[in-house]
């Protein structure tokens, strides 16, 4: 996907389109780039013929248009120009690339970059536009033999220079914005693979894969089940027990030897590469969807793509916590009590409430050998999340107000957006076993807190925060065909590129 700083002088070379935003003022219309006399005149008449309105997102598309270099020329309603917000941009930018794909436009000269927009930089403006070109050209075809139809030729798009004041700020953010595209896709892709194919070794060879692309920056270690036992994880293996794929954790180092003396960020996704719930199954009904529960897992290594990419001077540890929870004779079972790593026992209520199970061993793990700045857990815990928030926000839980404020900030700012639930004692009574330390699954309704507050119990010793995505990691509009969304990766990106004081405001 290329994306290009110009200043005009190679429209004979990208002269498929040209896209303009129309302002409405009283009695007469407002181009927002400059034009040919002949050119303004032939364009404002059209819009008197047709009574275009200029609402914000409406489009035209010209051709032929007199005394301009471009064979098409989109035009773009903008209303007021004094109104124009980052809402209102989002919308204009998404109707536009609607029309480029529809219409195969294979070049586009996009003016829009210019426009004003109250407290937002020339660099949230970039990585609007690309992270919407991307999203709209995403495609997961891999196992589709007639890749033709479905495969579309993505744009290139230009954006012009008003000032040369602005041209490292755009240079800056068109790198950051094509390191997080990149890792949205590496995240949809690999959520979005079946279960048949994306299994624990297929997410442990995906680790492989980025030591050896990124052989500078990045450091990994696999723990097989054999080590996973010799620690001490007992609940963390619970979970595979039914399953004939072995149970991984993959340990991925990013810049382990140049920041060494730093304490790291860790960031541990859950990969569960398909839950059935186990014996405690799920209903037949959209089990298909059970392959995302690994969504967090794939974020990570997403993440940690972002960050080998831009060379970010973060110390960061990206942990997979890779499992498979099915039935099986050799499952485990309502009923049964399992010691942690910690050394606290776990009576199983239920078998679908695993990922806490894989989570609270890792964080522990986190605790004895990391010594951690702070702690990101990333999951699709619960469905008591999604009844919570719906697809709007990821669930944040944590036990240091500077990070859930920190995540609330990012996840405005990246329009990727997190909301705080709370850990009040009170629900800490609904974990309590009469035979165990604590259960696994609280005997009420609000199943996303508890199980937050179960993770916290092993998260004491460190600043730690809890993303339960289950709500927005899938677009689940049309359930017989879900897809990833690839978030929260636009959050974390944002995230970490202010934890490495970077110049530019998103």
């Amino acid at each position: 996907m290329n994306f290009i700083i110009d200043d005009k002088t190679n429209i004979e070379k990208y002269n498929d389109c040209i896209v303009l935003g129309i302002f409405k003022t009283s009695n007469n219309f407002y181009i927002n780039y400059d034009v040919n006399d002949i050119t303004k005149k032939y364009i404002i008449n059209t819009l008197l013929k047709v009574k275009f309105q200029a609402k914000i997102g409406s489009t035209i598309l010209l051709l032929n248009v007199p005394k301009i270099d471009f064979l098409r020329v989109l035009l773009v309603g903008c209303g007021d120009q004094l109104k124009i917000n980052d809402v209102k941009f989002k919308k204009i930018v998404h109707n536009t690339i609607h029309v480029i794909k529809k219409e195969g436009i294979q070049n586009v000269f996009y003016c829009l970059i210019l426009l004003f927009i109250k407290n937002k930089t020339m660099f949230w403006k970039i990585n609007v536009i690309i992270q919407k070109v991307a999203h709209k050209y995403y495609i997961f075809n891999f196992f589709k033999n007639e890749k033709k139809k479905t495969n579309i030729e993505q744009p290139i798009v230009i954006f012009p220079i008003s000032d040369n004041k602005y041209k490292d700020e755009m240079k800056e953010s068109i790198k950051y914005s094509q390191a997080v595209i990149s890792a949205i896709k590496i995240t949809k892709d690999l959520s979005n693979f079946p279960p048949n194919i994306c299994n624990s070794k297929f997410l442990v060879q995906k680790s492989k894969e980025l030591a050896q692309k990124y052989p500078n920056n990045i450091s990994i270690e696999i723990l097989n089940k054999k080590e996973l036992k010799k620690l001490g994880m007992h609940a963390y293996l619970s979970v595979g027990e039914g399953s004939k794929n072995e149970s991984y954790m993959s340990i991925i180092h990013f810049n382990k030897i140049k920041h060494i003396s730093q304490k790291p960020i860790v960031l541990i996704g859950k990969g569960v590469t398909f839950d059935s719930g186990g014996i405690s199954i799920k209903p037949s009904k959209n089990m298909h969807q059970m392959k995302f529960d690994m969504s967090g897992a794939a974020t990570v290594l997403g993440i940690m793509s972002f960050l080998a990419k831009l060379k970010l001077p973060l110390y960061v540890i990206g942990i997979l916590a890779i499992s498979e929870n099915m039935l099986g004779e050799s499952a485990y079972r309502p009923g049964d009590i399992i010691k942690t790593m910690s050394g606290k026992t776990v009576e199983i209520i239920n078998t679908d409430a695993e990922g806490r199970l894989l989570l609270c061993d890792v964080l522990t793990y986190v605790e004895r050998f990391f010594f951690p700045d702070l702690v990101i857990d990333i999951a699709t815990l619960t469905g008591a999340c999604i009844a919570s928030l719906g697809d709007v926000c990821s669930g944040v839980f944590s036990n240091n107000q500077n990070l859930e404020k920190e995540l609330i900030k990012s996840g405005l700012e990246s329009d990727d957006k997190v909301w705080a639930l709370p850990l009040f004692s009170e629900y800490y009574q609904q974990l309590k076993s009469d035979c165990a330390d604590m259960t696994n699954v609280s005997a009420s309704h609000p199943g996303a807190i508890t199980a937050a507050c179960f993770l916290s119990l092993f998260a004491k010793k460190f600043v730690w925060a809890h993303l339960d995505i289950a709500g927005t990691s899938v677009q689940l509009k049309n359930s017989q065909y879900p897809i990833s969304t690839g978030r929260p990766i636009p959050l974390l990106s944002h995230f970490l590129l202010h934890k490495s004081d970077n110049n530019y405001i998103i």
